[in-house]
């Protein structure tokens, strides 16, 4: 998986009046751009989301609840039948 750095990015009201005033094709561009990086930030979150939900599932698993063997389990965690009533 290949991990991009997205570098932080700020426009000054300036800056957008300067655009406006070189005409509709320049607003179109920044605001294009705006939508692709938005597009990009959400299939990256999405990513990241899809992710984070294997690697629980991975944490989760236990020798009682999958097939892995119980020398796999860690020995700090708590295990409810371990301990007295």
């Amino acid at each position: 998986m290949e991990y991009k750095k997205i570098q932080k990015v700020s426009i000054t009201r300036e800056q957008i009046r300067e655009v406006y005033d070189q005409g509709l094709e320049a607003v179109e561009n920044l605001v294009f751009s705006l939508v692709d990086t938005i597009n990009m930030l959400i299939d990256k979150v999405e990513e990241q989301d899809l992710r984070i939900k294997k690697l629980e599932d991975q944490l989760s698993k236990t020798s009682r609840n999958s097939s892995k063997p119980p020398s796999t389990d860690s020995p700090y965690k708590n295990n409810k039948q371990d301990q007295p009533q």
